[in-house]
């Protein structure tokens, strides 16, 4: 899977026509009957683009566009990818008479620099003699996203917050939060959480972990028991692991599964 952004506004027109250029390159399917073009020379224009998601990944991002020229003379294309104000990519092919899909694929060094996918730009300069450049289609894809990290690192009075990732294989972190009692973290797919650390939560009555389907929630750890273990016990699933138990062990275990362990 992947995210794409496409431009949706103009930030700077140049020499470019003609307005709204957005609306010229934005098509999921590349239209070559409407276009942005110009016959200035080293003229810039600047896009912005769809806000996207940070894919916690170096890999797959990429830049495609579709340009050409008229004329006798000859046309250079420039493509930049900014974020902000600063240059992430580059790219500048010749352009000919025919409609061509130039592809820039991002070095992962490239990829990591870009820290806000919603700050992104595509600039396209014209370096043209004799002739006019044009650009009818552009988009920035790069990989969905896999997995987030939501980290509440300090939450005094946390009462009754609730945690929704909508990603898979999200990763809850919970620093210090005293006064936890009530925090729900819901999953909303299967093997939605990952990882869920809580390593210093003080009066976390009541903080509970619930996924909705299956899937991996958090890493098994042995059971220990430090108190006595009087009753009876009921399980209708698989019990695998070791468990502990260093005080007394009286009652009735009774299990419709297996019990694959030691105690």
């Amino acid at each position: 899977m992947a995210q794409y952004g496409r431009p949706i506004s103009d930030i700077a027109l140049g020499s470019w026509t003609t307005a709204p250029l957005w609306s010229k390159l934005d098509e999921v399917t590349a239209d070559d009957a409407d276009y942005i073009g110009t016959s200035v020379n080293n003229t810039i224009c600047k896009l912005g683009l769809t806000s996207l998601t940070d894919p916690v990944s170096s890999s797959n991002h990429i830049i495609r566009y579709r340009h050409t020229k008229s004329g006798a003379g000859t046309s250079t294309t420039t493509i930049d990818l900014y974020q902000g104000t600063t240059l992430i990519a580059s790219q500048a092919v010749a352009d000919t008479t025919s409609w061509v899909t130039s592809v820039y694929t991002l070095s992962a060094a490239e990829a990591d620099a870009i820290t806000d996918y919603s700050a992104l730009r595509i600039w396209f300069t014209a370096s043209v003699a004799f002739a006019n450049g044009r650009v009818s289609w552009c988009v920035f894809e790069c990989p969905d996203v896999s997995g987030t990290t939501i980290t509440i690192p300090f939450t005094p009075n946390a009462s009754g917050t609730t945690i929704n990732p909508a990603a898979p294989n999200a990763q809850i972190v919970l620093g210090d939060v005293p006064n936890a009692s009530g925090i729900s973290i819901t999953p909303t797919g299967i093997g939605v959480i990952s990882i869920v650390t809580i390593p210093n939560t003080p009066n976390a009555s009541g903080t509970t972990i619930n996924p909705t389907s299956a899937g991996p929630t958090v890493p098994p750890t042995p059971l220990m028991q430090d108190i006595p273990l009087v009753g009876t016990f009921i399980t209708n699933i698989d019990l695998v692991g070791t468990f502990i138990i260093d005080t007394a062990l009286s009652g009735t275990f009774d299990t419709t599964e297996s019990l694959d362990g030691s105690i």
